[in-house]
């Protein structure tokens, strides 16, 4: 044997290649030939290469390596025909692209604390988001309807019967994040950019019944579910239609007490179908008898300055209760907050019923669900306060401490007091 056909086994050696590969393999030989593909078709690749490519063909080492590619490539290639052709996560990115309507649900676990959801995005030419409006489903505070439009939102409270407006740089934020994180295809980005930097693991699962949708399971690390603030590690299962491409529905499961607990399951069954007319315009779909509250109009809060957010709730808080202590029942109504200015004058009459003598104590805020909410921190505290002459404590656990809408800088309480 001479050296060439010596180097030739070493090489076929060295690529350690299996013939037969299973999904996972197919996967990341997929994965290999593309970035060998991208480099190759760099301008600083080719440049590089061209001068040199003749002189390195003539190698008797280089002709052996190319013969062992060609027969690997063949090898592999008639088992890929002969058996499941590889899905690539790029053609559910690709299949997205261009869409311009999205109607999908989330339909939450028995047990879950999450309202079920029913949202449409609309996208422009561009492909930025231009309209958001969301349906949430509430049993127990009633139905909220909230429609995003070009910075402004729409926020319709059914049973208060109050449509309030304003523009908030925090909300139009989350708001848009909402729809990124949620849109199938967007999703789908997100995540697979995470599995390059190792904070998500996906598994695919193509069925031989080619009418069965392609699974992902995706495993998220903690923390990296959502784009913005904290969670728990996490686990999506995807299906995708196999002829499409497309996201059908992702379920949503969250790691607890050693095992996965469904949290619910958003549904995309319409894509790029037309909307009816008005869906983003709640001002034109409320009843005639919902009020109108623009936020933007009211002088209410405590600015937080340098404060931390967890500062500020404290503060808000504390000074609520001095003022009611001082009986300045117009600073204890700007720091509590209205929406409405004609009921101003009966939260005030409330306060007076609450003859409070003392604070006891303000335990440390606790963000309700940070994966839901944000900038609102739940605050237990005890005070004193006199009733027909004496002195009771009282253990308040349901003040809340949150951004004024519309003015991010400014905080404000809400809640039983």
């Amino acid at each position: 044997m001479n050296d060439d056909y010596k180097q030739f086994e070493q090489i076929i050696i060295g690529l350690e290649i299996d013939d037969r590969p299973d999904a996972e393999h197919k996967q990341a030989l997929r994965k290999q030939m593309l970035a060998a593909c991208n480099d190759a078709t760099s301008d600083k690749t080719v440049t590089r290469i061209q001068p040199v490519w003749s002189r390195i063909m003539k190698s008797n080492i280089t002709k052996s390596a190319a013969a062992a590619i060609i027969i690997i490539g063949v090898l592999i290639g008639i088992n890929m025909l002969n058996g499941t052709p590889v899905y690539a996560i790029e053609q559910t990115i690709q299949a997205g692209q261009g869409v311009r309507y999205l109607h999908f649900y989330f339909d939450a676990s028995a047990d879950s604390d999450v309202p079920n959801k029913e949202a449409w995005l609309e996208y422009d030419d561009s492909g930025q988001i231009k309209n958001i409006r969301v349906n949430w489903y509430h049993q127990k505070s009633g139905d909220m309807v909230s429609v995003w439009k070009e910075g402004r939102t729409q926020y319709w409270v059914k049973k208060m019967k109050t449509l309030r407006f304003f523009k908030d740089e925090v909300y139009t934020e989350k708001s848009v994040g909402f729809a990124q994180r949620f849109d199938p295809t967007r999703a789908v980005e997100y995540m697979y950019t995470l599995e390059k930097k190792g904070d998500v693991e996906i598994k695919i699962q193509e069925p031989a019944d080619k009418t069965k949708p392609i699974v992902l399971t995706c495993t998220w690390l903690p923390n990296t579910y959502i784009v913005k603030g904290t969670s728990p590690q996490m686990r999506e299962i995807i299906h995708v239609d196999p002829v499409t491409k497309l996201v059908t529905s992702i379920e949503v499961y969250k790691y607890e007490d050693g095992e996965y607990v469904g949290g619910g399951t958003w549904t995309y069954p319409d894509y790029d179908k037309l909307f009816e007319p008005g869906i983003f315009d709640l001002e034109q779909e409320v009843p005639a008898d919902v009020k109108r509250l623009d936020l933007m109009t009211l002088d209410i809060g405590l600015e937080q300055t340098d404060l931390t957010d967890e500062e500020i709730a404290i503060k808000v808080v504390r000074s609520f209760y001095k003022a009611l202590i001082d009986k300045d029942y117009d600073r204890a109504i700007k720091i509590y907050g209205y929406e409405d200015p004609d009921k101003k004058e009966e939260m005030i009459n409330r306060f007076k019923k609450h003859n409070v003598v003392r604070i006891i104590s303000i335990d440390d805020p606790v963000c309700p669900n940070e994966m839901i909410y944000g900038g609102i921190f739940r605050i237990s505290c005890k005070i004193e306060i006199e009733k027909n002459g004496q002195v009771i404590m009282r253990h308040i656990d349901k003040l809340y401490a949150k951004r004024v809408l519309g003015y991010p800088d400014r905080w404000h309480v809400s809640g039983a007091f």
